[in-house]
């Protein structure tokens, strides 16, 4: 009974600091930027390490007493220092965040997140088997004892991160996608995109990667390149070096760009605004662009682009998404195709009394791997592929070019999209 009582208090504390740290968020948000940026970052190592440790007393209850009984006597410790370090590998991969982003990722941030996938996927089977055995009990009337289940159930969780690795080192799929577009002007019709994003230049990504992007856009030999959020998991000064590959994509009117919720986490946005216009990037901060650049503005069409809906949340300074400024100087006779990293943001959009016939989002990864996958598709309005919107408008999401943190795909696709605008 004591016992109990002590569980039940740890998971009512566990409860109450959560709480509280939600409850904080009104305060933090009142202080100046910095202090704000700091706090928000602390605050989710805060909530990251609570769920994993969560995550490791599932785990611990469920394997480390499996060898107990063994003929060798060594197997049971060995088997539970082996668990130790697995979960210390796990709570250190968010650090590998701060410490160790380099110009090429390092084996030990990609052993961490891998460790970190095995994690989270691992820690819903046990919650579904923990549903099942209850279930098992209800009916059954007997408790239902599957000690060699959850055993085998980890090792197959490893074996599929393990392919989930090797199809994430793979190079993306170009995706071929036509776009029907409502009074594209006939010397734009054919007009090719190349649209990148999620890349997440950083921790597990390395600049060999962005290269063999960037030949591959080229390969496309694209009338204009779109990189839509989420760039980069670093500040400038860390990623300077890699990102410099960006000016080496080739594309006849340009390559254009937007924030995602990363670069704001990054607390370093506007250096990466002022970093990737000095490399020649039309960066979209709630403003516009005119392809081809002078004309007749109904031969022309509008390239526009908004902030992340991210920087509203976290009242990052003079960001935020403003649709009327990403459109200002749009003609009403031209087309026009919006750059929004969130799918809730292109909804927002469209929600508008504006017309716009495209947007081109990101964000969802298509999850990546399970179980995120499933919470990718039920929390976002569009989750991957194309959409119509309305009559003549539509949504296009993109599962991402590379992957944040896990380099794990599963169920997914990393790509490239090449989209071909066809008048209507």
């Amino acid at each position: 009974m004591e016992s109990v009582r002590s569980k039940f208090s740890y998971i009512i504390g566990g409860i109450c600091v959560i709480i509280g740290i939600v409850m904080a968020e009104t305060w933090i948000l009142s202080l100046d930027f910095q202090t704000r940026g700091r706090i928000l970052r602390a605050q989710f190592v805060v909530f990251l390490q609570l769920a994993l440790v969560g995550g490791d007393y599932l785990v611990w209850r469920s394997l480390a007493l499996f060898f107990d009984g063994s003929p060798n006597t060594r197997l049971p410790k060995l088997w539970r220092l082996l668990l130790f370090v697995y979960m210390c590998l796990v709570h250190l991969s968010y650090l590998c965040n701060v410490l160790f982003v380099r110009t090429e990722p390092i084996l030990f941030s990609i052993v961490c997140y891998l460790c970190l996938a095995v994690h989270f996927q691992f820690v819903f089977i046990i919650i579904v088997f923990k549903i099942y055995e209850a279930l098992y009990k209800t009916v059954k009337g007997r408790s239902f004892h599957g000690k060699r289940m959850y055993f085998i159930a980890f090792v197959c969780t490893i074996l599929i991160t393990a392919l989930g690795f090797i199809n994430s080192q793979k190079p993306p799929v170009i995706k071929n996608v036509s776009v029907p577009i409502k009074n594209l002007p006939q010397k734009l019709d054919g007009f090719h995109i190349a649209m990148l994003s999620d890349i997440h230049l950083g921790v597990t990504v390395g600049k060999s990667k962005l290269d063999r992007i960037v030949a591959m856009v080229n390969s496309l030999n694209p009338d204009a390149v779109v990189i839509v959020g989420d760039f980069v998991d670093g500040q400038v000064k860390q990623l300077e070096e890699s990102s410099r590959s960006l000016t080496k994509i080739v594309s006849r009117y340009g390559t254009y760009y937007v924030t995602g919720n990363h670069e704001y986490y990054t607390m370093d946005a506007d250096n990466w605004l002022t970093h990737l216009d000095s490399l020649g990037i039309n960066v979209l901060h709630n403003g516009n662009r005119q392809i081809p650049s002078e004309g007749n503005p109904k031969e022309q069409l509008c390239m526009a682009g908004v902030d992340d809906l991210e920087a509203d949340r976290i009242m990052y300074d003079d960001h935020g998404f403003k649709l009327g400024e990403a459109l200002r100087g749009c003609h009403s006779e031209q087309p026009i195709i919006l750059l929004a990293h969130q799918p809730k943001a292109a909804k927002k959009a469209l929600q508008t009394s504006r017309h716009i016939d495209l947007v081109l989002s990101g964000h969802t990864h298509g999850g990546q791997f399970p179980p995120v996958v499933f919470g990718a598709y039920l929390f976002n309005p569009f989750y991957a592929g194309l959409y119509p919107y309305g009559d003549n408008s539509h949504v296009y999401v993109s599962m991402g070019t590379v992957y944040w943190g896990f380099p794990v795909r599963i169920m997914t696709m990393q790509e490239i999209t090449s989209i071909t605008l066809h008048t209507v």
